[in-house]
């Protein structure tokens, strides 16, 4: 047992946390019963809500509640010990030490009581010049009447009328002035009052969407289930969430969000309480007739837009190289085809219409379109008028005609020969070409037989000759020739026989 009274004052108030089920008390009680605690206001009761865990002890002790409390439930302990003396000591025999101490202790306790609760009344402060000794003369009370100051009358006396009928007089004769300015006022003073406790913000990041919304916000807000509430962001209120109040304890608001408007996840919420959304109105009438850009007939039924009333820039807003076309082959919607550098639009020898790149030999520059490939660069044509007479054997070949040309590097020589010849007897004849004597078209193992005349003589049978060679550099002799290449007959080579020589660039 303890008997030494600190300093502290008799009253703890304490914010309970969510199942918290002791509380602390710092001042020093005689007995359980000297503690009066409260739990939001309401009185509680000894053994059957709480017991306190220590008594007579300097530091205090702790006040345990059978059941936890709910978080932000407050808890306020008051010392309170009656004002009694209980001990009661003999005019003879031992005087015990340990009973006049706890005697003295509750002594102080209660003088600590009566200075918590002087410090709490109301009364003069000490710079004041009012005679202090009427502040405590009091006129009995009367029925529906308030005490006021009066130094007249050394004290607070009974107001002279009673001060509810005198507001009331008051609202009346201001009512009958002007109805109208009193319902504003009112409505505004209620506005006013209630304004602070239905708005609240939050910091809480959160993207805007529909469904459970969770908000930090102020602790003391009348937000209550079921309530509508609008989150709107403070730097763009077209940025906004709406939705029902699920729940709201403490700093944690909870909403059922149904509404949205913008997008974007945002930290900048004011919220505030609103009604519900309401109900779309009914679709307002229009009357026929011509509306501008529209004409309406059919009793508002059909609105037609007037020919060319349609801009490029009302049409719709592309994106940078694109081209509005119907690109399937199907009737339909069209589509935005896009279109990058060096590329045309069209349709390909299937599919749909696209952007057609160039293929090889084609380029542009600006908006030119160029084509290249090979391209004469010259050319020479040679004829020979006078007959010739092969040998007869088939490794014997004959010149019919021949001629020079001069080649670039790079270019190549298309040569084309003419010539007839005749059968004079069963067999068959072949034709080459030669560069400077050596076959680049045609040889006697290649079998290329300009005809045959194995039964029939004097068969006359067209010579051809055509190819393409790559020679190089320089000037170049091509010559057309031809041979018996089976058989035992002669071939006799008839005029006019030409040759055409073309000199290409890639």
């Amino acid at each position: 047992m303890a008997t030494v009274v600190n300093s502290n004052t008799p009253l703890v108030r304490i914010v309970s946390t969510a199942g918290q089920t002791s509380f602390a008390f710092n001042f020093w009680i005689k007995a359980e019963t000297d503690l009066k605690v409260y739990v939001n206001g309401v009185l509680k009761t000894l053994t059957t809500d709480y017991t306190v865990s220590a008594v007579q002890q300097t530091g205090g002790g702790n006040v345990v509640f059978g059941t936890g409390l709910a978080l932000d439930d407050v808890v306020v302990i008051v010392g309170q010990q009656p004002s009694e003396r209980t001990a009661d000591y003999p005019a003879n025999g031992k005087l015990s030490r340990d009973a006049l101490n706890l005697e003295s202790a509750s002594y102080f306790a209660i003088l600590k009581q009566n200075v918590r609760d002087v410090g709490r009344a109301l009364r003069a402060a000490l710079t004041s010049n009012v005679d202090t000794t009427k502040l405590s003369i009091l006129e009995t009370p009367e029925d529906r009447r308030v005490l006021v100051y009066d130094a007249a009358q050394n004290g607070f006396v009974n107001s002279d009328s009673d001060p509810d009928a005198n507001v009331a007089a008051t609202a009346a004769s201001a009512a009958a002035a002007s109805a109208s300015a009193i319902a504003a006022s009112a409505s505004a003073s209620a506005a006013a009052n209630s304004a602070a406790a239905l708005q609240a913000t939050s910091t809480t990041s959160l993207l805007i969407g529909t469904g459970s919304k969770t908000f930090t916000t102020q602790a003391g807000k009348a937000f209550a289930p079921g309530m509508w509430v609008l989150a709107a962001s403070v730097a763009n209120p077209a940025n906004y969430m709406h939705g029902s109040v699920t729940s709201y304890s403490g700093t944690t608001l909870i909403l059922d969000v149904t509404n949205i408007g913008g997008a974007g996840t945002l930290a900048d919420w004011a919220l505030s309480v609103s009604g519900t959304r309401g109900a779309v109105g009914p679709a307002g009438s229009v009357t026929d007739g011509d509306k501008g850009d529209i004409t309406v007939s059919a009793s508002g039924a059909t609105w037609t837009v007037d020919n060319d009333a349609v801009t490029n820039a009302k049409l719709a807003n592309m994106a940078a190289n694109t081209v509005k076309v119907r690109a399937a082959g199907t009737t339909g919607d069209p589509s935005d085809v896009a279109l990058g550098a060096s590329e045309l639009l069209g349709r390909g020898s299937t599919g749909d219409i696209s952007a057609i790149t160039l293929g090889a030999g084609l380029s542009m520059a600006g908006a030119v379109l160029s084509a290249s490939g090979a391209k004469l660069v010259d050319y020479a044509i040679y004829t020979n008028n006078s007959n010739t007479a092969t040998g007869t054997t088939s490794s014997s070949f004959s010149g019919i005609i021949s001629g020079n040309i001069t080649v670039a590097t790079g270019n190549k020589v298309v040569v084309l020969g003419v010539a007839s010849c005749d059968f004079i007897s069963g067999c068959h004849t072949q034709v080459r070409v030669t560069r400077g004597g050596t076959s680049v078209w045609g040889d006697p193992a290649s079998s290329r037989h300009a005809g045959d005349a194995t039964t029939i003589n004097y068969l006359t049978m067209p010579l051809v000759a055509m190819c393409e060679d790559t020679p190089g550099a320089g000037t170049f002799t091509y010559a057309m020739e031809c041979n018996r290449s089976l058989g035992s007959g002669t071939v006799q080579y008839r005029t006019p026989a030409t040759l055409i020589l073309l000199e290409l660039a890639p």
